[in-house]
């Protein structure tokens, strides 16, 4: 896999080459965004894109619209150099469709990190994007069978679908291993979550949705260095936070280049907004949040709680609940925090 640099100045294209050299990855350099473009419809091999975001010709936030715009090629993870530091540009970049941001001037370990990072998620989607033509191979094949062989036939598509469930909790397993507090926060969160929703009569689609969402819920946070999230939150400072807010953006961004995890995408986009719209990213408020990302706050809440601890005791259930109540329609949903704690009095 090949890494396409695209800046108009010399020198940050020498220290460039020298990182993504020290990593082992072959570079194709450029100095303005309409070479860039070309190298990206032309090179195939061309898999993650550092590129400035002033450059002569095309500017990185358009070039990453028409990135994103492409059809039937291979998804390009792309990392856009900036030496703007306020969120609203921030914002703007990812929503022009870059998947991380790097201000300048950069630090070298962290560029590396974001790097390494980048060539995962790569190689992640690319094993995901295969299971998933795995899956739509079979079903094409059944298919052809379907007036003779129905039950067979649902019988098989049931266990593809489980198939699916199976790989997205192998999946969370892999993030486990890239850090283990986040993967097991991950998976305890969706069997909270589940337990909400069979409480609310969720049907079946709708409960393998929830559990895949709330399995997925901090993908995002895999883009963020370690180094923060190793830090206790009331240390980070502003633009510390301000990072880690993107998460849910960048979690929906990971997600929406597969057509069956776009829905999903969506709920991950709003699991930290608030009942009372002061959450984040949009300030959505009430109903106007997926019923999913309702459900998985209240169990990311309690997960959260159940999992700190006051002079090192942990919380009982019951303080974790009695948070819960404290906040139902401020932060969380009132229905959903009832559900919950009828379902733990069962």
């Amino acid at each position: 896999m090949k890494i396409l640099i695209a800046d108009d100045e010399l020198m940050v294209h020498e220290i460039l080459q020298s990182v993504c050299g020290q990593l082992g990855y072959e570079t194709v350099s450029v100095v303005d965004g309409q070479e860039a473009w070309e190298k990206i419809t032309e090179d195939e091999g061309i898999r993650l894109c550092i590129i400035d975001w002033m450059m002569p010709g095309i500017d990185g936030p358009e070039l990453c619209r028409r990135a994103r715009e492409r059809k039937d090629c291979h998804y390009l993870y792309i990392i856009l150099l900036t030496s703007k530091t306020n969120s609203s540009d921030i914002v703007e970049g990812l929503n022009a469709g870059a998947d991380d941001y790097v201000v300048k001037p950069f630090n070298f370990e962290e560029l590396k990190k974001r790097i390494l990072i980048g060539m995962r998620i790569v190689e992640l989607e690319d094993r995901l994007l295969a299971a998933q033509g795995n899956l739509q191979n079979a079903n094409s094949r059944l298919e052809e069978k379907v007036f003779e062989r129905t039950k067979q036939l649902d019988c098989l598509y049931q266990d593809l679908k489980q198939n699916f469930v199976q790989f997205i909790r192998v999946f969370v397993d892999l993030i486990s291993e890239y850090d283990k507090g986040l993967g097991e926060h991950c998976k305890r969160v969706a069997v909270v979550a589940k337990l909400i929703g069979q409480k609310l009569s969720l049907d079946e689609t709708e409960l393998e949705q929830l559990e895949v969402a709330a399995l997925l819920h901090d993908i995002g946070l895999i883009s963020i260095p370690r180094t923060l999230q190793e830090n206790a939150v009331f240390l980070w400072d502003k633009n510390n936070q301000d990072q880690s807010k993107q998460h849910p953006l960048i979690g929906q961004s990971i997600l929406k280049r597969v057509q069956s995890l776009q829905e999903v995408g969506n709920i991950i986009r709003s699991h930290h907004e608030q009942y009372d719209g002061r959450g984040y990213p949009d300030g959505l408020k009430e109903e106007a949040i997926p019923k999913p990302a309702r459900i998985i706050r209240v169990a990311d809440e309690y997960d959260r709680l159940k999992q700190s601890s006051v002079k090192n005791v942990r919380l009982s259930v019951q303080q974790c609940l009695n948070y819960l109540q404290k906040y139902r329609r401020s932060i969380l949903d009132p229905n959903i925090v009832d559900a919950f704690v009828k379902a733990l009095q069962n």
